[in-house]
Formats: structure tokens, sequence, C-alpha cells
């Protein structure tokens, strides 16, 4: 039996009149007809008496008024949770670090804002982690700093960013050197596995040099205050230092003959299935409204 005929079956037990059921139903009265003797039929049972210018339902025919009405009710619940899944279901979001400290937070409340119903999870790790949990379906969409470099990945790139090399504010550091000079320096490092590390590394690398590496840590912050002591320099995210430059906590290092530039990426697995709201993410302004947003840290 299929849907359709239930939906008939019911509204006819519940009019006994096939013509007026027919109207409810904007269909015609010979096609409800045709649909009661297909079930009739089909179960070898009868459901509705036909004498004296009237339709009776039989006993059997009440049994499955309620079955039936508990079914449709359960199949219309089902229409409903998933039609308002992208309003109430759950979304797995990761970021990088800086990402994370620097857009997240408005990213998560504009979305429980026009989604209230929506479960927001957020990860916060290294990009090496992300794209790992992207490719075992652990996330559904990851923000990464810089590249993101496995190919069954989808990726676009959202927001342009800059790296800044910064120096403790006394110390005899020239406000401006080259890249060759910087690598001679003790360097401050995020852990293996940091995008930020990563790309740098690719940097260097381009240019045949090796990083002079003193210091690695998974918090940016605990490097911004070992730079603040004198104990190396670091090359961080731009918006992540921004704070600390214009209180003086630390200063800012020009490179003379290298880019510091990158784009942050979008990216989710290839094959990942877009709903209505991963569409809406992956289609965001993120240039616009969110490279702009800053917080103390």
């Amino acid at each position: 039996m299929t849907q359709r005929h239930m939906r008939i079956f019911v509204e006819v037990y519940k009019c006994l009149n096939m013509t007026h059921a027919a109207e409810n139903l904007n269909m015609t009265q010979p096609a409800v007809t045709k649909a009661i003797k297909e079930i009739e039929g089909f179960y070898g049972i009868r459901l509705f008496e036909r004498y004296n210018k009237g339709i009776y339902p039989t006993e059997k025919a009440k049994e499955l008024y309620y079955q039936a009405l508990s079914i449709l009710s359960a199949y219309s619940k089902m229409e409903k949770e998933l039609k308002e899944a992208d309003n109430t279901g759950v979304l797995r979001l990761g970021s990088t670090i800086s990402l994370g400290i620097h857009m997240m937070p408005l990213l998560v409340k504009r979305l429980k804002e026009s989604h209230p119903g929506l479960e927001i999870r957020v990860n916060i790790e290294n990009g090496a982690s992300l794209e790992r949990k992207l490719l075992s379906n652990y996330l559904d969409v990851a923000y990464i700093e810089g590249p993101v470099s496995d190919k069954d990945l989808w990726r676009k790139g959202i927001i342009k960013d800059q790296l800044a090399v910064i120096a403790a504010p006394d110390s005899d550091v020239r406000a401006s050197m080259t890249l060759a000079e910087l690598a001679a320096m003790p360097i401050l490092f995020r852990q293996k596995g940091s995008v930020t590390r990563s790309y740098v590394e690719s940097i260097f690398t381009s240019h045949d040099l090796v990083i002079n590496m003193v210091w690695e840590s998974e918090s940016s912050h605990a490097i911004i205050n070992a730079v603040h002591e004198n104990i190396g320099l670091a090359i961080l995210p731009e918006r992540l230092v921004t704070h600390y430059v214009d209180t003086g906590w630390v200063r800012r290092i020009g490179i003379k003959d290298a880019d510091l530039g990158r784009t942050d990426h979008i990216a989710i697995h290839k094959d990942k299935y877009r709903s209505d709201l991963i569409k809406e993410l992956l289609e965001m302004d993120y240039q616009g409204e969110y490279s702009r947003t800053q917080y103390e840290n």
C-alpha cells in the first residue's frame, strides 16, 4: 500500500462518501473508488460495505484507519524534520587558531541567529588535524589559514591574509631585513602540523634557506610573550599580532625581498553532500564581512 492509497483511504473513512472524499483530495470520484478497490483487491479484504446508496466501514477498515493515521503522522513528522534539517541538525565546524580567534565567534553567532534550532560544534586545531577530520567525516566544514594540501578536499579562497614578522620592542633587530637575514635569526615557531609553519617553511625552502628554530609551541600567545622577552623573532598571522604591535608589546619587522601574503580557505570533502546550509557557507562573503573582525586577546 502506497502513501497515496493510505491518504485516500483515510479521507474516505472520515467522509464515508466517495464524492466528498474526492473533492477534499482534489481528485475525481472514479480515481478514489479505484484506489480503494486496489487496496481491497491486493490484500483480499473488504474495507467498506456499499448499500442503501451509502458506504459503511468494516471492522478491518476501523483497524486500518487508526494504523494509517499513525503511519501518516510519522511520515509527516519525518518529512518536516528532513525539510528543516539545516535549521535543527548538527553542524560540525573546524578552524585553525587565528581564524578561530578572529572569525569563528562572529560566524557562529550569526549562524545561531539565522538558524536558531541548529546545534553547532566547533573544533579549533592545526591544519593537518582539520584535513584528517574532513577526510574521515568528523567535520562538515573547515576554515584553514593558507593552502589546503589534500587532493580529496575541495577548497575555496575566502580571505586574503598577511603574515607578520615580530621582534621584541627593545631588541637591536633592524626595522627591515632580507629573508636570508631573517633565516639567520633565532625563530620561534608553531608546532609541526600548523599551516602557518608549513607555509613559512615552504617560503624559506623555495629560497634554499634553512630556518634557525629555537622554540616550538602549540600556543601563539606563548610565542608572542617569548618574543616580547627577546628570545627570538616569530612569523605569525597579521591579525593575531596587530593588537600586540599597536600596544607596543612587540614591534613589526619588514621583509624586503619576500611576499608573506597568503589566502585562507574554506574546505569540505570533495564528495560531501552540499545541503542548503553547506552551500550558504561556501557562498558567503568572508573577505568583506569577517576579514575586518578584530578581537583583543
